[in-house]
Parts: structure tokens; C-alpha cells; sequence
């Protein structure tokens, strides 16, 4: 079971979770953002038509750093609670930001 993630940008912690609520029923909402995933996403200028696993988790933790700065409150629940559910092995998001781009990492144990 995931023991939460922290999510920081230059260095600082922005948000953590440790714990998500109703996951039974976001279960569905995941297998249909797992679903929509399948058919492409687009990670950068890169459109990847067949994602693997890995980029599947960059593309849903870049959702999750866009909705943090965007102060979209669902969308962070919903993305951190996606990655809590999906991937228990993350630990941290680690982004520097340079201007308007900003460099992810994502840290498992």
C-alpha cells in the first residue's frame, strides 16, 4: 500500500498526500483516465500515440503540477489520488522550474 508522495517545486513542498478519500468510487474515473491515456497523450511537444506505463505516470503528475499552480483544487485531488491508487511506489515530484518550462522528476522508492 502507498505510503503518500510529496510533490516540490525548487525545493520547496507544495503539497503532500498521504492518504486519499473514497477510492472505490474514483476507481472507475481512474480505469477511464487509464483508458483515455491508451489512446495518446502528449508529454512536451511530443505526442506519444502508445504510452507506457512511465509516461502515463509523467503525464498525470504534469496534470497534477498544472492544477497546483492553477489552484484547481479537483484537479489536484482527482490526479494525486490517481497516482496515490496507480502507482504506490512514488515517493516524491520533484520540479524545477525555469520561466515558463519547468523539468519533473519522478522519484520512486
Amino acid at each position: 500500500m502507498s505510503k503518500g508522495f510529496i510533490v516540490t517545486i525548487d525545493d520547496q513542498e507544495v503539497y503532500t498526500t498521504k492518504s486519499i478519500r473514497s477510492p472505490g468510487r474514483l476507481r472507475r474515473h481512474f480505469d477511464e483516465i487509464t483508458h483515455k491515456m491508451d489512446e495518446g497523450i502528449t508529454l512536451g511537444s511530443q505526442t506519444v500515440a502508445k504510452p507506457n506505463d512511465y509516461q502515463k505516470q509523467q503525464y498525470v503528475a504534469l496534470l497534477l503540477v498544472n492544477g497546483l499552480q492553477a489552484d484547481d483544487v479537483n484537479l489536484v485531488h482527482v490526479m494525486a489520488a490517481y497516482l496515490y491508487e496507480r502507482y504506490p511506489q512514488l515517493r516524491e515530484i520533484r520540479v524545477n522550474s525555469q520561466g515558463e518550462q519547468f523539468n519533473l522528476k519522478l522519484i520512486n522508492n
